[in-house]
């Protein structure tokens, strides 16, 4: 029995014989996009988000579990963004 290249990286990946790593190496495979993901991250910022707390009933919410509230969250989403200025 005769086995193909794919064949016998996957058998050898599978015993345990080859780390990951080297499956992309053997194949003359061009570097990974999961090779990438440590410079990806080192530019990647996180947002500063403040906490703040708003009532939403100051903006016309009724907890009564009927009204629709959906314009109360609206606009103190709106009030929240205005608050925090441009940028």
């Amino acid at each position: 029995m005769r086995l193909d290249r794919r064949a016998f990286v996957a058998g050898a990946a599978a015993a345990g014989a080859l780390p990951w790593r080297a499956l992309g190496a053997c194949a003359g495979a061009p570097p990974s996009a999961w090779d990438q993901v440590p410079a990806i991250l080192a530019r990647i910022t996180p947002p500063i988000i403040p906490a703040r707390r708003v009532a939403l009933t100051d903006h016309g919410a009724k907890g009564d579990g009927a009204f629709d509230c959906s314009g109360a969250f609206a606009r103190a989403i709106a009030a929240l963004n205005d608050e925090a200025g441009p940028g």
